[in-house]
């Protein structure tokens, strides 16, 4: 990065062109800026020292080149907006100095300053070009002649030539403060910068410039501007791809890490200047356009088919939908590539449409059943990345792909069979807002799709509503139902599986008590509601034989992804926790007494929090943390540190998976032992 200092006229008195790129947004100042600007000339007019200056801004340059023949030419990247008002401003003092007979101060400004007189090529003749659109207006005031009414070009233009005219000061001596006294710093990008640190570093403070933005630029100034291609290739790939997508940033993202390349935010606009050398802008256009499409499919998978994006092979469409009801945006990267090879691969390069199949199943399936069982997503970006670098060049060999994957999602802290049951049965997976709820009304609507329901793979987790049985507010009617201690029950069951159910008539259901709720059941259309109806009652006991009920159901539809991992080393060990108490653990040497299960997860965070804070913090703001700063939803909540709590109802195999997550996240799992006693 090269950053300058330069007079405004200064920098248009080489023969250069300062390009507006492709497609930018219209000049769009308006009376309050160019106010700004003419009250910023005038104060320095009226000061006394000929050598005041005044700072104005800055512009941001990239140096591009679309030909090999022509004037140098550089991209502006910021500060468009300001430097087509100096060259307005520039053509109104030229106007001005015309009527009053100066030739001299007239041609100095056309000559030097507003064109390049000796280009041979007739476009590069105007030092500044901007966007088509503003191209026609902006020529005809460069050369004198009047553009249309009412633009903000012509209205800018009238704004300063007005100005000039009232002025006290002589049209000279205008243009002398401006081409030598108001300065503007200028930032050459150069080829090893990334501009998102550039402007950091600068403390930026104007419109956010995206990484789709600098790629679109770094595309286009690659195709020759006077041809007429840049035109034909915008309204072909360009245009196409910003009407399907609204977040183009989103898609590059995950785009350049198909690959499994690791990939920061602010790198994007870096990793594709590299991804597209040796590519031509035509090229990388149409890949880019033809894989956006895809991504169209993993956002929107029951769009129209009309559109033309729509998966046609129904068993691909259906595992789009159950994995887009997730919104787990880190499984995209691998399924786009698979989905681009399987749509747009040769009859010998074609991927195999139950590759695409196992992988988007099997993505649903990981996240899931760490959701359940509350290892969350914590390295689920690494494992997704680290897959999609396993399985580079497998694609077209289904069967080593399948193997190869499932070994490796085996190997990423997979819950097993009987650590995912005891968290269905058990905990409290209910959460009110966020990803969680997300992910709550996904099992919810896969049960149903499990259980019958015709309709049940389009049910949309978004618009149903999630319904506790025994309600959240516990009546003097489900105290009765409940039986002796129905507290303690509420707090225990309430959030779990079994007590929840989908509904469209949750504002009608409230607080009802059993007997009114179970005759709105019957008229339900959801197969996990309707033979709710059929039940006399509903205590804790139906709680947790729907649960278990529930429970097969789940992992017939999301079973184990190995056998090796029905019962895994660590589930059989859990299984003895059941009968266990616990006596203390030992952590890097020190030994910590405990009583209870749910103590090994509060001492341990706590110690963490000494031992490694930015760890603590890490597990503390993950997506689906069990610590949190609100003790919203949680039954029986314990405070681990001032201010940060943890909910202390869950089983045994529930408090070990939480603290085996904390282990994982600090790298401390050779360092950590459990004693217990029968």
């Amino acid at each position: 990065m090269q950053v300058g200092k330069a007079k405004a006229a200064a920098l248009f008195s080489d023969q250069k062109q300062y390009v507006i790129p492709l497609f930018q947004r219209l000049y769009s100042w308006e009376s309050k800026h160019w106010k700004a600007l003419w009250e910023d000339l005038i104060g320095l007019l009226a000061e006394d020292s000929l050598e005041a200056t005044h700072f104005t801004g800055s512009i941001v340059l990239m140096p591009e080149m679309a030909v090999p023949a022509g004037v140098q030419k550089l991209a502006v990247i910021d500060g468009q907006q300001r430097l087509t008002t100096f060259c307005i401003l520039f053509m109104a003092l030229r106007d001005r100095a015309k009527s009053n007979g100066d030739e001299k101060v007239a041609g100095q400004i056309e000559d030097i300053y507003l064109k390049n007189q000796y280009a041979d090529l007739p476009l590069d003749r105007i030092k500044l070009l901007p966007t088509q659109a503003d191209r026609e207006n902006f020529e005809a005031l460069a050369n004198g002649e009047k553009p249309p009414a009412g633009t903000l070009m012509t209205k800018a233009y009238s704004f300063f030539a007005d100005r000039i005219l009232r002025s006290n000061f002589e049209t000279k001596q205008i243009w002398e403060a401006v081409s030598k006294r108001m300065e503007l710093v200028t930032i050459s990008i150069e080829d090893g910068d990334n501009p998102y640190e550039v402007f950091e570093s600068l403390n930026y403070k104007g419109k956010t410039l995206t990484a789709a933005d600098l790629i679109r630029n770094h595309i286009f100034m690659q195709v020759d501007s006077t041809s007429g291609e840049q035109e034909q290739l915008h309204s072909k790939h360009w245009a196409p791809m910003e009407r399907r997508l609204t977040d183009l940033e989103a898609f590059f993202f995950h785009f350049l890490q198909m690959d499994g390349t690791k990939l920061n935010k602010r790198d994007i606009f870096v990793q594709f200047k590299g991804w597209m050398k040796g590519k031509s802008a035509a090229e990388a256009l149409r890949l880019l356009d033809d894989h956006s499409k895809v991504y169209y499919q993993l956002l929107f998978p029951e769009d129209d088919l009309s559109l033309g994006l729509r998966h046609n092979d129904a068993q691909v469409l259906d595992a789009l939908k159950r994995l887009r009801k997730l919104n787990f945006t880190v499984t995209y990267p691998l399924a786009m590539r698979l989905l681009y090879g399987e749509q747009y691969g040769t009859s010998v390069s074609r991927v195999n449409a139950a590759t695409v199949v196992f992988y988007l199943l099997t993505a649903e399936n990981y996240v899931i059943r760490r959701a359940v069982t509350g290892r969350g997503s914590q390295g689920a970006n690494r494992t997704f990345q680290g897959l999609a670098a396993k399985t580079k060049g497998l694609d077209l060999d289904h069967d080593r792909f399948v193997s190869d994957t499932r070994d490796y999602i085996v190997s990423q802290n997979y819950p097993a069979d009987d650590i995912f049951a005891e968290a269905l049965i058990y905990n409290p997976i209910y959460h009110s807002a966020g990803d969680r709820l997300t992910h709550v009304r996904a099992l919810l609507a896969g049960l149903e799709a499990e259980h019958g329901h015709k309709e049940a793979p389009n049910v949309d987790v978004h618009a149903v509503t999630i319904e506790h049985i025994i309600p959240q507010k516990l009546t003097p009617a489900w105290e009765e139902m409940l039986g002796p201690n129905a507290q303690e029950k509420h707090e225990k069951w309430l959030h779990t599986l079994g007590n929840l159910t989908l509904t469209a008539l949750n504002s009608e259901l409230s607080n009802f008590d059993w007997v009114r709720k179970s005759q709105i059941y019957g008229d339900s259309n959801f197969s996990l509601t309707k033979p709710l109806s059929k039940l006399p009652s509903w205590t804790s006991v139906q709680v947790e034989e729907r649960g278990r009920e529930l429970t097969s159901i789940a992992i017939k539809r999301w079973p184990a992804i190995a056998p090796s991992v029905q019962q895994t080393r660590n589930s059989l060990e859990s299984a003895s926790l059941t009968n266990k108490k616990p006596v203390s653990f030992t952590l890097l040497g020190n030994r910590i007494t405990v009583q209870h299960w749910y103590e090994v997860v509060i001492k341990f965070a706590s110690e963490l929090k000494q031992l490694d804070e930015d760890a603590f913090n890490q597990w503390l703001q993950m997506q689906f943390s069990p610590l949190s700063r609100s003790t919203e939803a949680m039954r029986t909540p314990k405070e681990v540190v001032p201010g940060v709590y943890y909910d202390g109802n869950r089983s045994a195999l529930s408090h070990q998976a939480v603290w085996e997550q904390g282990l994982e996240i600090a790298g401390l799992q050779e360092d950590f032992e459990l004693e217990t006693k029968s």
